[in-house]
Order: C-alpha cells, then structure tokens, then sequence
C-alpha cells in the first residue's frame, strides 16, 4: 500500500494467481493491471521511488526476472528490470544500505543475493512499502502515528527589492529518531507572532527542497513584520509541530537615500 503517484489517495497493490499486478483505490475501484503471465510471481510488490523522478514505482520479483513498473500507470520501465536467477520467492527489499542517503534494490532467489544501486534517495518519494510487511518491525501497518520532528529554520533575506526566501534544515528523522521520509513542506505566515491560528498557509515546497520565495507585499514597510513558520509532512500525511515559536519577527525596509534592505535578526 501506498502513494502511486504522491497526488492522489494511498493505493493497494496486489499480485494474484493469474500472474497479473493490480493497483486498486480505497473504494475497491481498479486503477490498473498489469500482466506478467509467463513469469511465475510468489512474491509480494514493493513501492518506492526507483529512478529518482519524485514518483513511485512498483517493484515485484518474479521467479525468474525482477520487474519495474510506473506507479502511476503500471506501464513496464525496461531499464530497471533485471534478469534473477532460478526459483526466487523472496519479496524484494529498498532500502539505503551503505548510509549514503541513495536506495539500493536487493533480491535473494534460490543461491545468490543481488544488490543493485539506484537513483531514488530516502528525501525524494521516498519507500512508500519497502519490503515484505513494510518495515524492519514487520508490522504491516501504512499509517504511522509517529509525526516527522519540526523543522528548524536556518534563515531568510531578501531577494531582490521585495521578495522574502525563507531557508530551514531538512527533515530526516520522526519525533522518536527513526528514518523518515517526507513528503512536502507547508509555509505559514501571520501579521503578528504567536498567531492563535498562526496565519495562512503561503506555500507548499516538495521535499526535499527547503527554500521558499515569497513576493508579501510589504518589502519596504518600516511599520510591518513578517512572521513566517514551517510544518513537514510525511509520506503518510502525518504532520510535525510548527517550527519552534515564531521562525522569525523581521523588520524590512528600504532606506529611502540609500536603497538597501535589511533584515533584523531571527527568532528561533
């Protein structure tokens, strides 16, 4: 289970008798299918961004071939299948095995284990359902409880003569430590700090891009502050806290001799 195409709702993916791959929505409707007769399957489909294109793919051992297809269509990516050896019956495993924040594909069948570096990283799309049962606990579970840690604000300046670029630190990790793979960030901002409702939602920025530009309007103003503040969002639609109080309380104005911005000091 998980995102296809990280726009639309969560999809099951299935392997059934008659050697076909089935992408099904939430309500039981068939999203797509695809057949690969003629490629014995005892395994379970994974998903996870293979080819680093910020989508996901699904990945299946067959008894004889391992097979990439489109998250989004089911349609056969040539390039990332690979011939297996004889009698594979174990679900593939994605995962980041040397620690270098790039995934790696590995598949066992009846003598010999393979291992084969990819262009997906743990920030991008990210391991939707990496391995059999999803997770190194085995639970099974899609939903997570845990929410990604709350992103730390780094700084901002002024671009140009009115825009605003906001800049924080990466989200890599939920509240209890474990890998997390982030989905997006949202971008708030207030007229005030400490906003009951802290403001509008601004922006929305897909990992694992940080930066965000925004034109507000008030470069310029002595008498009006910016208050910006941060949420991540994982791949599972869990939510982490606002970044740590107000982000920042800046006052921006444009001396009228000279023309130069500044930009008082952040609160984090």
């Amino acid at each position: 289970m998980g995102y296809l195409n990280l726009v639309d709702e969560p999809r099951i993916v299935v392997v059934n008798g008659a050697g076909e791959v089935r992408a099904y929505g939430r309500t039981g409707t068939l999203v797509w299918s695809k057949d690969v007769t003629g490629y014995a399957v005892k395994t379970s489909p994974v998903i996870a961004d293979i080819d680093g294109d910020m989508a996901t793919e699904v990945v299946v051992a067959t008894r004889y071939r391992l097979m990439v297809m489109a998250g989004a269509t089911g349609d056969t990516i040539g390039a990332y299948c690979k011939a297996l050896g004889t009698d594979t019956q174990s679900t593939v495993g994605v995962g980041d095995l040397d620690g270098n924040g790039d995934l790696e594909v590995v598949a066992a069948d009846g003598t010999v284990i393979r291992c084969w570096d990819i262009e997906g990283t743990v920030w991008g799309a990210g391991q939707q359902w990496p391995q059999f049962k999803r997770d190194e606990w085995k639970t099974g579970r899609y939903a997570e409880a845990a929410s990604p840690r709350a992103p730390v604000v780094e700084g901002i300046e002024v671009v140009g003569m009115d825009s605003l670029r906001i800049r924080w630190g990466g989200v890599r990790e939920d509240v209890y430590g474990r890998p997390e793979w982030l989905r997006r960030y949202r971008v708030y901002r207030g007229s005030a700090p400490y906003q009951a409702s802290w403001g509008v939602q601004v922006g929305i920025v897909v990992a694992p891009d940080t930066t965000f530009t925004q034109r507000p309007g008030t470069v310029g103003d002595p008498n009006v502050n910016s208050y910006y503040r941060v949420r991540a969002e994982d791949q599972y639609g869990n939510q982490s806290a606002l970044s740590e109080e107000t982000v920042g309380e800046f006052e921006l104005s444009t001396g009228a001799a000279t023309g130069k911005e500044k930009a008082g000091e952040a609160r984090r």
